[in-house]
């Protein structure tokens, strides 16, 4: 009402803020309210929200998640020793797993067939990024790859391109798959 009627005398320093049902609402939304009813009450001079606070969300299976697939990247790791396994992929994903999983010291380096990462480190942890040509020049017993909707061609470039003997398992959505 007050911008609708251009009520500019409603503008005053005890009024601390001032809210359109939109604005009052995402307010307490983004504050964790479930907002339950809005109206506009005294010939429409006031807001008044009906609210219940939202229930968090339970966010354990991330946790839980990320564990079991920390054991089994561990494992597999441990299968072959320290640093005799290299990651393929230096993507969002495959970096904050190297990082969240604290996989950096127990890693060779990381692949990429992205030229412009080669010769660079990965950001927080510091793992070399070379090209797939390392696999020749210094070899590796496993690769896991992290190449997301790739994993599979790189995957089959591996074992065309390179040795058919290391080891080759790929990061999937339900966990770690040996190939």
């Amino acid at each position: 009402m007050v911008l609708r009627n251009t009520l500019f005398s409603e503008f005053v320093c005890d009024h601390l803020f001032y809210f359109t049902r939109e604005t009052l609402s995402a307010l307490l939304s983004l504050n964790g309210f479930e907002i339950i009813d809005c109206n506009e009450e005294w010939y429409n001079y006031i807001i008044s929200v009906a609210v219940r606070k939202r229930r968090r969300l339970d966010l354990s299976h991330f946790r839980n998640y990320q564990e079991q697939l920390k054991n089994e990247v561990e494992e597999y790791i441990r299968g072959f020793g320290n640093k005799k396994v290299a990651i393929w992929g230096a993507g969002h994903q495959a970096l904050a797993i190297i990082s969240l999983m604290n996989l950096a010291d127990k890693i060779k380096y990381v692949f990429d067939s992205a030229v412009f990462k080669q010769g660079k480190y990965t950001p927080a942890t510091h793992v070399r990024i070379v090209s797939p040509d390392a696999l020749d020049s210094d070899p590796v017993d496993a690769v896991i790859v992290m190449a997301a909707s790739y994993s599979n061609e790189v995957a089959r470039i591996i074992r065309q391109k390179f040795h058919t003997n290391i080891s080759i398992s790929i990061l999937r959505d339900f966990g770690l798959e040996v190939v």
